[in-house]
């Protein structure tokens, strides 16, 4: 009968198919409330969390930067099910951790597409893996602006949770005049969340979620999990490459935007370098698809043997595997970044963020101050200055291009130097 209640609440729903910015909290209240109460989900337990569920809903790179809260998550919580909610394209990344009961996958950009199905498909998903489970509490990290914040707010709410905490919307009126208002989605949740007004990384923004909840983090960093399958396909890959003298050092060639990589033509110019200087150095190319025909042109500049261009591939875990075979990491500000920092390997990042916008807020405009790489060695070169019209421009990352911009300032002798100041240090 109680599921019978929620089953006919979510029907309805599905033929109201609302549109989520057009959606009426009230109206969605009076139809899912009375039905989660029968079912029992609103009822308040005694004693500890007996449930909890994390929507995840992340890129690679913030991916890895939950790693470490999902530890501590469980620390708080030892005995409870905690269950996630991932997209497809990282559920692997969580395939292996030790601290989750369950993955679930569900991507939230769907309501992008198709209004109606995305409800159908919301509905099934809570009937099927989420209502059952009865959760206590149900965790979004999502800070800073999003598409998509109201619709992780629906699934929050309809995940049946009785505790919901997520970030407000208002977050950014702590760093000076911005009067951003709450939603109308932030009364779906039981516990809007506004971060500190101190520039803060965002794997302590993640952090302060579990504070929020009464819990200290007892251990901060980071962790990435790779089967042994994982290591062998790696190692099937690098055959031939794979003498006792040879010193792998991993390249990541991807980002999300055009404006945030390295040119291979400048890489390329300071590989020689370091190759002339050090021959026993082999370069292990990584990238997905689109960085394949970029990673072949940087091979064909280098010496005969200088580079394995394993871009597109290897899956998410084997490029983990891959860099975990490496002595160092070079790369862009990107996923494979943050995976070299969980590994502990000493990183070389190139950043977009000009150092003449330091002092414009940079706990929110400043990629690197807020993703730049956590506990562990790194040197992070960055532009002098902005250029052209990045130099007027108030943007996240501080640079406008289209196209690498101002990251081209960034010279093949000042990433000689660095790599060669980051080995003598580490």
């Amino acid at each position: 009968m109680r599921e019978h209640a929620l089953s006919l609440a979510g029907e309805q729903l599905v033929q109201l198919a609302m549109d989520v910015h057009q959606l009426s909290v009230a109206k969605l209240k009076a139809l899912m409330e009375p039905a989660f109460e029968q079912a029992g989900l609103r009822k308040q337990q005694a004693g500890a969390v007996k449930s909890i569920l994390v929507l995840l809903f992340d890129a690679v790179g913030d991916t890895v930067l939950t790693t470490g809260f999902m530890r501590e998550l469980r620390r708080a919580y030892p005995q409870a099910y905690i269950a996630v909610l991932v997209r497809s394209g990282v559920a692997e990344l969580w395939e292996f951790c030790p601290y989750i009961n369950e993955r679930i996958l569900y991507d939230e950009r769907r309501f992008q597409e198709n209004q109606r199905k995305a409800w159908q498909e919301l509905v099934a998903l809570a009937e099927e893996h989420l209502w059952p489970k009865q959760f206590d509490v149900c965790i979004s990290k999502l800070w800073g602006w999003a598409q998509l914040r109201n619709e992780i707010r629906l699934v929050e709410y309809l995940s049946g949770a009785k505790e919901r905490v997520d970030f407000s919307n208002t977050v950014f009126n702590v760093y000076g005049n911005f009067e951003a208002k709450p939603d109308f989605a932030e009364e779906l949740l039981t516990k809007p969340l506004v971060s500190p007004p101190e520039c803060m990384h965002e794997a302590e923004r993640i952090f302060y979620v579990l504070e929020a909840l009464g819990h200290k983090p007892a251990d901060t960093s980071m962790e990435f999990w790779y089967s042994a399958a994982d290591c062998q396909r790696v190692k099937d890959l690098l055959a031939g490459q794979q003498k006792a003298e040879v010193i792998y050092v991993a390249l990541g060639l991807g980002a999300g935007t055009l404006n945030r990589k390295y040119p291979p033509t400048l890489l390329a110019k300071a590989l020689n370098t370091l190759k002339a200087r050090y021959p026993e150095l082999c370069f292990v190319l990584l990238g997905g698809p689109s960085e394949q025909q970029a990673a072949e042109q940087l091979q064909e500049a280098l010496p005969k043997g200088a580079a394995v261009n394993l871009a597109g591939k290897t899956r998410l875990r084997e490029t983990g595997a891959a860099i975990d075979l490496c002595a160092m990491y070079i790369g862009n500000d990107t996923g494979t970044l943050h995976i070299a920092a969980a590994l502990q390997k000493p990183v070389l990042a190139f950043f977009r963020d000009p150092l003449d916008k330091d002092d414009f807020l940079p706990g929110v405009f400043s990629g690197f101050h807020r993703f730049a790489p956590w506990q562990v060695p790194y040197i992070a070169l960055r532009p002098d200055k902005a250029i052209g019209a990045c130099k007027d421009e108030i943007i996240y990352g501080g640079c406008c291009g289209k196209e690498a911009h101002c990251i081209t300032t960034i010279s093949p002798d000042e990433v000689v130097a660095a790599f060669e100041l980051l080995v003598k240090n580490t």
